[in-house]
């Protein structure tokens, strides 16, 4: 973490007065090497300039300023910033604000964030393709149920019929040995019931 202050002129030119040496450690750059507002631009990530931009805007309106960005440092190692800045000056005469700021290395919390985020991401992919599934499983389940059920009831049927058949032979057999009445009506029933379930089990089917 690094203090620096600078001065923003009217036209909004920055120029760097003072900044701490843990400006070096992270960035890679002695201030020397900056020497202008450009060169300090030039660090930082593309996509995060506008944010310098408005933070500048509103230091010469005299606000306080809070803002993250990314810097690219000397070595190519990209750093999560965090910029706390305020005015401790009004503007002078020509229009320049005097600007002191701390900045903070929050590249270990943005990390953090970053890998949280992709194992949230992670664990509702696979909370989704474990409802896709058993989803997939409840068809398939209801599919052999069905199968089953089908091939279950086909089965009864042709043993049922097999059976009403053989009665029927029985009964033509008996019928012409002259069998008693009572016989003949047992087997008559029985008959009447194996037809009642073979019609049963193919109104089911």
């Amino acid at each position: 973490d690094y203090a620096y202050a600078i001065e923003v002129t009217a036209d909004d030119e920055v120029r760097l007065i003072w900044v701490t040496d843990a400006f070096e450690r992270i960035s890679g750059y002695r201030p020397s090497e900056l020497p202008s507002a450009d060169d300090w631009l030039h660090m930082i990530v593309e996509e995060d300039r506008p944010k310098v931009q408005a933070w500048i805007a509103a230091s010469q309106l005299g606000e306080e300023h809070t803002h993250d960005y990314r810097l690219r440092a000397k070595d190519g190692e990209l750093h999560w910033l965090r910029n706390y800045s305020r005015p401790i000056q009004d503007k002078t005469s020509d229009g320049t604000v005097l600007i002191c700021g701390a900045v903070q290395d929050i590249t270990g919390q943005k990390v953090g964030e970053s890998q949280q985020a992709k194992l949230l991401l992670e664990i509702s992919r696979q909370r989704e393709e474990l409802r896709a599934l058993n989803r997939r499983l409840a068809d398939v389940q209801e599919m052999e149920r069905q199968h089953l059920v089908r091939e279950l009831h086909d089965q009864i049927g042709q043993n049922l019929t097999a059976i009403a058949l053989s009665l029927n032979l029985i009964k033509g057999q008996i019928e012409g040995e002259e069998t008693t009445n009572a016989g003949s009506s047992k087997n008559d029933m029985v008959v009447e019931r194996l037809n009642d379930t073979i019609s049963l089990v193919r109104e089911t089917t």
